[in-house]
């Protein structure tokens, strides 16, 4: 495993090596606004498998993406709602992410078994910056074997996940509460999960609409 400081990922040779390291089936790990994630990239099966594995998630669940701007949402996204172009606008980059239903071509193991994407754009700066080395954006699940705690800082996902991750970039979590998540894939838009940004507008699931 290679530890990158976050200070030098701008050189030459810092760059390379993790774009080697996405365009090969990698697995990096990296500090995000609330916790530690794992990434890939999200258009790699063989990279995806792995980074289920590393975790213990079930295959069927699917996972989180980080992008860069906006007009990436129509590479996943099947449709966007009307009201899904306001709340984006609104409230990304921030806690917030959206759920949409995801395009035909999309890996299952991306989008799990009811075929959702999870999409989001991260204010932390190394998110952010990572989010931008591949076309379209990086895997972002939290970096804990699942049912177990999560990690805040490099140290302990190097701990936890030794070699099993290819490289582990330094740098400090945001420690806030984890993001909002809001289904887009219907008629109204619902509240699914309360983060600390709370969109206006949105339905709570327990609703029932």
């Amino acid at each position: 495993m290679k530890n990158l400081k976050s200070k030098k990922i701008t050189s030459l040779q810092e760059l390379s090596h993790l774009k080697n390291t996405l365009n090969n089936h990698g697995v990096i790990g990296y500090p995000t606004e609330t916790v530690f994630g794992i990434g890939c990239d999200p258009f790699d099966d063989i990279a995806l498998q792995k980074v289920l594995t590393i975790k213990g998630r079930d295959f069927n669940k699917g996972l989180l993406v980080l992008i860069t701007e906006k007009a990436t949402v129509s590479k996943y996204a099947k449709e966007i709602p009307p009201y899904a172009l306001e709340l984006m606008e609104k409230y990304w980059p921030g806690g917030v992410t959206f759920l949409f239903n995801a395009r035909d071509e999309l890996s299952p193991l991306l989008v799990g078994d009811k075929r959702l994407i999870g999409l989001r754009i991260s204010p932390h700066p190394i998110a952010s910056f990572l989010s931008s080395m591949l076309p379209f954006g990086i895997v972002s699940t939290s970096a804990n074997k699942s049912g177990e705690v999560t990690l805040t800082s490099a140290k302990e996902v190097r701990s936890v996940f030794g070699s099993a991750i290819d490289v582990v970039v330094d740098g400090s979590c945001g420690g806030g509460v984890a993001s909002s998540v809001v289904d887009c894939s219907g008629e109204y838009p619902i509240l699914m999960r309360k983060g600390e940004v709370i969109p206006a507008g949105v339905i709570p699931a327990e609703a029932g609409i």
